[in-house]
C-alpha cells in the first residue's frame, strides 16, 4: 500500500510506526535517497520542495541533519508513505527522479487501485467534534471568570465616574 501525504489521524489509525515529522526546509533543493531501498536508489535525487517528512521504518530522501524523510517504508514493506504529491502530478513529473520514483513505487504490482477519499467515506457513526470537545477543560472556568472581571471593571469605572461628577459643580450652576 502506498499513501501520499497522509495526515496524523490516518497514520495513527493504521498503527504502522510511521509518523509525521514536519516539512522539508525551503532551502533544500535536491534530496539524495540515502537509504538501502532499490526504488529510491534507482530514482536518484528528487526535489523535496514543499514536501512533508515522515519518520519510522526505513526512511529515504532526508534533508541534511534530519532522521525523517520524504519516503518512509515499514520494515516489512507493506506500507510506503510518500511525502509529496509532486511525485505523482503532471507538474512535478519532469523534476529529477520524480517519474522514476512514481513508476517504481506504484508499479511493483500487476494491480493498481487509485483511491481518493471523499466526504462520503467518513463513517456516519463518527460524531463531529465541537468547539467544546476541542477546548481544554480549564476553558469552562474562563467564561464565568471573564464575566465577573468585566462586571467588577464596570462597577469600578462607574464609581470613579460618579465620584468625579460629585466633585464638580454642574454646568448650569457655573457663572
Amino acid at each position: 500500500m502506498v499513501l501520499v501525504t497522509p495526515r496524523l489521524a490516518t497514520l495513527k489509525a493504521l498503527d504502522t510506526g510511521i509518523s509525521q515529522a514536519g516539512v522539508v526546509p525551503e532551502s533544500t533543493e535536491l534530496l539524495a535517497p540515502g537509504c538501502g531501498l532499490s526504488d529510491p536508489a534507482a530514482a536518484g535525487a528528487v526535489n523535496g520542495t514543499g514536501g512533508f517528512l515522515y519518520d519510522g521504518g526505513t526512511v529515504c530522501f532526508s534533508p541534511p541533519g534530519s532522521t525523517a524523510g520524504l519516503l518512509a517504508r515499514t520494515y516489512d514493506g507493506g506500507l510506503t508513505v510518500l511525502g509529496s504529491t509532486a511525485f505523482l502530478n503532471n507538474g512535478g513529473l519532469a523534476d529529477p527522479g520524480h517519474a522514476a520514483l512514481a513508476l517504481r513505487t506504484l508499479g511493483n504490482s500487476e494491480d493498481l487501485v487509485w483511491y481518493l477519499p471523499g466526504l462520503g467515506d467518513a463513517a456516519a457513526a463518527e460524531p463531529t467534534q465541537t468547539l467544546d470537545d476541542l477546548a481544554p477543560d480549564w476553558v469552562a472556568f474562563l467564561g464565568p471568570w471573564l464575566i465577573f472581571v468585566t462586571v467588577l471593571a464596570i462597577v469600578w469605572r462607574g464609581a470613579a465616574s460618579a465620584r468625579s461628577c460629585l466633585n464638580h459643580s454642574p454646568w448650569w450652576s457655573r457663572q
